[in-house]
């Protein structure tokens, strides 16, 4: 059984997508945030990509909830929680849509064999994916707002630092030493170099980052897949300060070539 979903799983199962707001699912808390339990344990051992998120928001957790009513899970069953990820992982009315425009617009899911990223999520493409988060339980401010800020944010609150280190980095060492990794946006994207700076993963294993694929994010994912230019958006659009995110679509695509080029070092599908 899993230590964290035999503590919640009683409270989740009764009250379904109604718990995510309740006190009995907060894993812990600090005097700036609190975390709230989000069933993404797994680690999937074969993964050929992974992908980092910021920390889950409430509607991936909303999803989850209800997935695990739905499914009526009160025992560990690997398959359930399998699932559970492959349905509300990066889900939402943007997230997964964005996420899937820059894996098939950047090469990554040629590069794993697939037709469309959307495979990743389905029977196709599950088996290559490991989605995770640098703070893997979903964290709010004590006003109730996602947390949305800095890697050393992340790592100057205990609560959000107590899951970093004990929830996403040991999942680390599960993960195959070919497993590449994207994160998404600033927060993952130093989170990623943190860790390989303390060689806890291979810094050539860091294929790149994404911007962060929120409907929050406007015009971003346009402008790294070179859709837009910053000249052509809004004055007041704040994507025009963003212009780190060209270097970015600019270094993954390379690796992405590079990986190409050398069928060898590239994941198997």
């Amino acid at each position: 059984m899993r230590p964290l979903f035999s503590r919640f799983k009683d409270t989740i199962t009764r009250f379904g997508v109604d718990a995510a707001t309740m006190p009995g699912v907060v894993v812990q808390r600090d005097p700036g945030h609190y975390l709230v339990y989000t069933p993404f344990e797994g680690v999937n051992p074969n993964a050929r990509l992974c992908l980092v998120g910021i920390t889950p928001g409430p509607t991936q957790v909303i999803d989850a909830y209800g997935c695990i009513r739905s499914l009526a899970i009160r025992a560990e069953d690997p398959s359930d929680f399998e699932k559970i990820k492959r349905y509300a992982t990066f889900s939402g009315s943007a997230v997964r849509p964005n996420l899937v425009k820059l894996l098939d617009g950047t090469g990554v899911t040629d590069l794993l064999g697939l037709e469309s990223g959307q495979q990743l999520w389905e029977d196709a493409g599950a088996h290559l994916l490991h989605a995770t988060s640098v703070v893997p339980h979903a964290a709010f401010s004590h006003r109730g707002a996602p947390f949305n800020g800095s890697f050393a944010d992340v790592l100057k609150s205990k609560a959000m630092r107590s899951s970093f280190e004990k929830d996403f980095i040991p999942s680390l060492q599960q993960l195959p030493s070919d497993c590449l990794f994207i994160g998404l946006g600033p927060t993952p994207h130093e989170a990623l170099k943190w860790c390989a700076q303390r060689k806890l993963i291979t810094e050539v294993n860091i294929l790149g980052s994404f911007p962060h694929p929120s409907g929050n994010g406007g015009s971003q994912t346009d402008l790294y897949l070179g859709l837009r230019s910053i000249e052509s958006l809004k004055p007041n659009d704040p994507v025009r300060h963003r212009a780190y995110l060209l270097d970015w679509a600019a270094e993954l695509r390379s690796r992405v070539d590079g990986l190409r080029a050398a069928p060898s070092l590239a994941p198997a599908a």
